[in-house]
């Protein structure tokens, strides 16, 4: 099935999506799982990715649209200094229209391997010498646009790692290769790069099902430090299980009588080796790419200190949860990062660690209100890489039914966090 796809410039943006998409279908096999859109913030093309099941996100790199409406769009992700904040091959699809006109021809390489870098099936390009774009110049004409023969474009992806690359109908159309992608990184002795600190109490159950998923990660530069906090049913039985069937190093056991949640993840972090600290609670799970996508991203960004991604609620419930922005003043009024999110020893140790009076729960919320009240800095991976089990009796349960105890405890112990946003008039949401 061909694409047609002209350089007239009255097609849409759903229509261009729709080409990308079934370009993507003639040249992979299949439909694509996920799809992000380079040069686009709030687009709406994404909202109609994401109705049709496909997990999309749009990132922006302009700074003047960095703020405002888009601060609060759940699809974007957020340029930092100019560098799109995710791991390699992150997304099945990349697309861009119009993205390649904004720079000039001594800057394409690096674009171009930026589209490779992201995608792991397929990158398309809309090239800035169709009719669609005819300006000479970018916008307001700081930058004159790059227009080159298709074989300059062609010649230009292959040169900065494309296994193949062809032009359509103004299009430029890439497949990664491995020449272009940071090698993964496996390991190789010596302090792991990532601390998994799993507490258990009376979950020894699903504790094989969770560790599971931590070996399948695709990158393997990590410990897992399982922590029995006083339980009575077989945990410990279970670790043994689990030592024998990986015969693994990398999973180590504490045992310690019964603290309360933050307490054990406490005790595991204070056992930790890994410049990284990932908390998992002992019934949930992680996607195999979780530690790839997240820890590229803290590597790649010294000024950021945590990384999170969407959430995927399975069990009794099913549905899918898509992380905002991170918003220090937002936060006070409402827990918008899930626990299992990965972040830099160092925001442990500002923090004093998670707080044992926070037993009831919201220890994870806390704790992120503490981070942003010492001045550290988030983003989130558009992608649902954490499972978060629902099941009944669970002890987000009973936190909930205590809501207004905890959250108030939170707000009086952060209060100068709240006087901050005041006096910058970011109230939190609501007030």
């Amino acid at each position: 099935m061909g694409v047609t796809v002209g350089p007239s410039g009255d097609f849409g943006e759903y229509r261009r999506l729709l080409a990308s998409l079934t370009l993507y279908e003639r040249l992979v096999g299949r439909r694509p799982g996920s799809v992000l859109q380079l040069g686009c913030g709030a687009c709406r093309g994404i909202d109609v990715l994401r109705g049709m099941g496909l997990d999309a996100a749009g990132a922006e790199s302009l700074p003047e649209l960095l703020e405002g409406a888009l601060e609060e769009h759940p699809y974007v992700v957020r340029a930092i200094r100019h560098r799109v904040p995710l791991a390699p091959a992150s997304y099945d699809l990349v697309v861009s229209f119009g993205y390649l006109r904004r720079y000039g021809c001594h800057e394409m390489g690096p674009v171009v391997r930026e589209h490779l870098r992201l995608a792991r099936h397929l990158a398309v390009m809309q090239l800035p010498d169709t009719g669609a774009w005819a300006s000479p110049s970018d916008g307001g004409g700081s930058r004159p646009r790059c227009v080159r023969p298709v074989e300059w474009w062609t010649s230009l992806a292959r040169w900065v790692g494309a296994q193949s690359a062809f032009e359509e109908d103004g299009w430029l159309i890439a497949m990664p290769g491995e020449a272009g992608r940071p090698p993964r990184r496996r390991r190789a002795g010596g302090d792991p790069a990532v601390s998994i600190v799993i507490p258990c109490y009376n979950l020894g159950a699903y504790l094989a099902e969770t560790l599971e998923s931590v070996h399948r990660q695709t990158r393997d530069d990590w410990e897992a430090i399982v922590v029995n906090d006083g339980s009575t049913d077989d945990t410990a039985a279970r670790v043994e299980e689990a030592l024998r069937r990986h015969g693994d190093d990398r999973l180590r056991y504490v045992e310690q009588p019964n603290r309360g949640l933050p307490a054990a993840r406490n005790a595991g972090i204070q056992s930790a080796r890994g410049r990284y600290i990932l908390p998992l609670d002992a019934d949930d799970l992680l996607d195999p790419a979780f530690l790839e996508e997240t820890v590229e991203v803290l590597e790649a960004f010294p000024e950021l200190g945590i990384v999170y991604t969407h959430l995927q609620a399975f069990g009794s419930e099913s549905w899918q949860a898509a992380c905002p922005p991170w918003h220090p003043c937002r936060l006070l009024d409402q827990n918008r990062l899930p626990y299992a999110s990965l972040y830099r020893r160092e925001v442990w140790e500002s923090v004093g660690g998670y707080d044992p009076a926070m037993r009831e729960g919201y220890e994870d919320w806390e704790f992120w209100v503490a981070a942003a009240e010492a001045g550290w800095r988030a983003t989130c991976v558009p992608r649902a890489l954490f499972f978060y089990r629902r099941r009944p009796g669970s002890m987000l349960s009973h936190s909930m039914r205590h809501h207004t105890r905890l959250h108030d405890r939170i707000r009086s112990k952060h209060h100068r966090l709240a006087e901050r946003c005041r006096q910058a008039g970011r109230p939190a949401a609501g007030r």
